[in-house]
Protein backbone atom coordinates (compact mmCIF):
# COMPACT_ATOMS: atom_id res chain seq x y z
CA UNK A 1 0.00 0.00 0.00
CA UNK A 2 1.25 3.33 -0.82
CA UNK A 3 1.03 6.06 1.53
CA UNK A 4 1.87 10.02 0.92
CA UNK A 5 3.38 12.25 3.83
CA UNK A 6 2.74 15.64 3.36
CA UNK A 7 4.55 18.06 5.81
CA UNK A 8 6.55 20.90 5.60
CA UNK A 9 8.83 20.11 8.07
CA UNK A 10 11.37 17.81 6.97
CA UNK A 11 11.90 16.18 10.46
CA UNK A 12 8.28 15.33 10.27
CA UNK A 13 8.45 13.60 7.29
CA UNK A 14 11.28 11.78 7.94
CA UNK A 15 9.86 10.96 11.80
CA UNK A 16 7.58 9.03 9.48
CA UNK A 17 8.99 7.61 7.07
CA UNK A 18 11.49 5.87 9.18
CA UNK A 19 8.30 4.69 11.31
CA UNK A 20 6.38 3.63 8.31
CA UNK A 21 9.47 1.27 7.00
CA UNK A 22 9.85 0.18 10.15
CA UNK A 23 6.09 -1.70 9.93
CA UNK A 24 6.84 -2.42 6.67
CA UNK A 25 5.23 0.03 4.55
CA UNK A 26 7.90 0.24 2.39
CA UNK A 27 6.27 2.36 -0.38
CA UNK A 28 5.89 5.94 0.86
CA UNK A 29 6.08 8.94 -1.01
CA UNK A 30 6.69 12.71 0.23
CA UNK A 31 5.16 16.13 -0.29
CA UNK A 32 6.44 19.08 1.53
CA UNK A 33 3.48 21.33 0.95
CA UNK A 34 -0.28 21.41 -0.16
CA UNK A 35 0.63 21.90 -4.05
CA UNK A 36 3.05 19.02 -4.28
CA UNK A 37 0.40 16.99 -2.24
CA UNK A 38 -1.86 17.25 -5.03
CA UNK A 39 0.92 16.61 -7.83
CA UNK A 40 1.50 13.89 -5.88
CA UNK A 41 -1.59 12.61 -5.36
CA UNK A 42 -2.52 12.87 -9.14
CA UNK A 43 0.74 10.78 -10.35
CA UNK A 44 0.98 8.18 -7.39
CA UNK A 45 -2.31 7.53 -6.72
CA UNK A 46 -2.09 6.70 -2.80
CA UNK A 47 -3.83 4.35 -0.51
CA UNK A 48 -3.94 6.54 2.37
CA UNK A 49 -2.54 9.78 3.09
CA UNK A 50 -0.71 11.59 6.39
CA UNK A 51 -1.32 15.20 6.12
CA UNK A 52 -0.08 18.42 8.71
CA UNK A 53 -2.38 20.88 8.74
CA UNK A 54 -0.45 24.02 9.14
CA UNK A 55 1.70 24.46 6.25
CA UNK A 56 2.92 27.80 4.42
CA UNK A 57 0.95 27.43 0.59
CA UNK A 58 -1.92 25.70 1.34
CA UNK A 59 -3.33 24.45 4.70
CA UNK A 60 -3.96 20.83 5.78
CA UNK A 61 -8.04 21.85 5.42
CA UNK A 62 -7.73 23.59 2.05
CA UNK A 63 -5.89 20.88 0.42
CA UNK A 64 -8.63 17.84 1.59
CA UNK A 65 -11.15 19.33 -0.77
CA UNK A 66 -9.54 19.53 -3.72
CA UNK A 67 -8.35 15.57 -3.10
CA UNK A 68 -11.62 14.44 -2.13
CA UNK A 69 -13.29 15.88 -5.95
CA UNK A 70 -9.41 14.17 -7.48
CA UNK A 71 -10.36 10.89 -5.86
CA UNK A 72 -14.32 10.75 -6.64
CA UNK A 73 -16.18 8.12 -5.00
CA UNK A 74 -13.20 5.78 -3.90
CA UNK A 75 -12.10 5.62 -0.40
CA UNK A 76 -9.14 7.11 0.35
CA UNK A 77 -8.26 7.72 3.81
CA UNK A 78 -6.91 10.88 4.73
CA UNK A 79 -5.11 11.22 8.34
CA UNK A 80 -4.38 14.31 9.67
CA UNK A 81 -1.19 14.68 11.65
CA UNK A 82 -1.26 18.06 13.74
CA UNK A 83 0.10 20.18 16.50
CA UNK A 84 -3.20 21.75 16.78
CA UNK A 85 -5.09 20.68 19.73
CA UNK A 86 -8.11 22.80 20.46
CA UNK A 87 -11.70 20.91 19.67
CA UNK A 88 -12.64 23.33 16.89
CA UNK A 89 -9.44 22.58 15.01
CA UNK A 90 -9.67 18.92 15.49
CA UNK A 91 -13.34 18.78 14.25
CA UNK A 92 -12.54 20.62 11.32
CA UNK A 93 -10.00 17.96 10.19
CA UNK A 94 -13.33 16.14 10.00
CA UNK A 95 -15.70 18.45 9.13
CA UNK A 96 -13.06 19.03 5.87
CA UNK A 97 -13.13 15.81 4.66
CA UNK A 98 -10.80 14.06 6.80
CA UNK A 99 -11.01 10.38 7.88
CA UNK A 100 -9.42 10.84 11.73
CA UNK A 101 -6.67 12.73 13.52
CA UNK A 102 -3.52 12.57 15.54
CA UNK A 103 -2.11 15.14 17.85
CA UNK A 104 1.91 15.61 17.79
CA UNK A 105 3.26 14.32 19.14
CA UNK A 106 1.57 11.67 18.04
CA UNK A 107 1.60 7.92 19.72
CA UNK A 108 3.48 5.69 17.15
CA UNK A 109 1.29 2.72 18.27
CA UNK A 110 -1.96 4.20 18.26
CA UNK A 111 -0.86 6.38 14.78
CA UNK A 112 0.30 2.89 13.05
CA UNK A 113 -3.21 1.05 14.17
CA UNK A 114 -5.19 4.03 12.90
CA UNK A 115 -3.32 3.55 9.57
CA UNK A 116 -3.88 -0.17 9.54
CA UNK A 117 -7.46 -0.09 10.12
CA UNK A 118 -8.08 2.83 7.61
CA UNK A 119 -5.97 0.78 4.66
CA UNK A 120 -8.15 -2.49 5.72
CA UNK A 121 -11.02 -0.41 5.43
CA UNK A 122 -9.65 0.82 2.19
CA UNK A 123 -8.88 -3.06 1.06
CA UNK A 124 -12.49 -3.92 1.63
CA UNK A 125 -13.97 -1.08 -0.35
CA UNK A 126 -12.01 -1.78 -3.23
CA UNK A 127 -13.04 -5.40 -2.75
CA UNK A 128 -16.71 -4.22 -2.75
CA UNK A 129 -15.84 -1.54 -5.91
CA UNK A 130 -14.95 -4.81 -7.52
CA UNK A 131 -17.49 -7.19 -6.95
CA UNK A 132 -20.16 -4.61 -7.81
CA UNK A 133 -18.74 -4.39 -11.11
CA UNK A 134 -18.63 -8.08 -11.52
CA UNK A 135 -22.44 -8.10 -10.18
CA UNK A 136 -23.02 -5.66 -12.76
CA UNK A 137 -21.60 -6.95 -15.45
CA UNK A 138 -23.33 -10.54 -14.53
CA UNK A 139 -26.86 -8.86 -14.48
CA UNK A 140 -26.58 -7.04 -17.54
CA UNK A 141 -25.66 -10.48 -19.11
CA UNK A 142 -28.53 -11.91 -17.70
CA UNK A 143 -30.71 -9.34 -19.29
CA UNK A 144 -29.40 -9.60 -22.65
CA UNK A 145 -29.70 -13.37 -22.81
CA UNK A 146 -33.35 -12.91 -21.09
CA UNK A 147 -34.23 -10.76 -24.08
CA UNK A 148 -32.60 -13.05 -26.67
CA UNK A 149 -34.79 -15.81 -25.20
CA UNK A 150 -37.57 -14.00 -24.98
CA UNK A 151 -37.11 -12.32 -28.41
CA UNK A 152 -36.45 -16.45 -29.52
CA UNK A 153 -39.80 -17.84 -28.47
CA UNK A 154 -41.66 -14.71 -29.21
CA UNK A 155 -40.57 -15.59 -33.36
CA UNK A 156 -40.20 -18.88 -33.45
CA UNK A 157 -43.99 -19.77 -33.07
CA UNK A 158 -46.27 -17.80 -34.50
CA UNK A 159 -49.79 -18.09 -33.61
CA UNK A 160 -50.80 -19.21 -37.17
CA UNK A 161 -53.55 -22.18 -36.29
CA UNK A 162 -51.96 -24.07 -39.09
CA UNK A 163 -47.76 -24.04 -37.35
CA UNK A 164 -49.78 -24.48 -33.49
CA UNK A 165 -51.41 -27.59 -34.81
CA UNK A 166 -48.46 -29.31 -34.79
CA UNK A 167 -47.37 -28.45 -31.34
CA UNK A 168 -49.08 -29.91 -28.36
CA UNK A 169 -48.73 -27.28 -24.97
CA UNK A 170 -50.66 -26.99 -21.80
CA UNK A 171 -51.27 -23.33 -20.16
CA UNK A 172 -51.32 -24.10 -16.42
CA UNK A 173 -50.74 -21.63 -13.67
CA UNK A 174 -46.59 -22.39 -12.41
Amino acid sequence: MKILIVDDEPINRLLLLNMLTTEGYDDCIEAENGTQAIEKFKSEAPDLILLDVVMPDMSGFDVVPQLRKLASAEYLPILFITALEDKASLVKCLEVGGNDFATKPFDKHILIAKIRAHLKIRTLNLRVEQQNKALLLFNQRVAREHAIVEHIFNNAIVNDPQVLSYFNYYIKPA
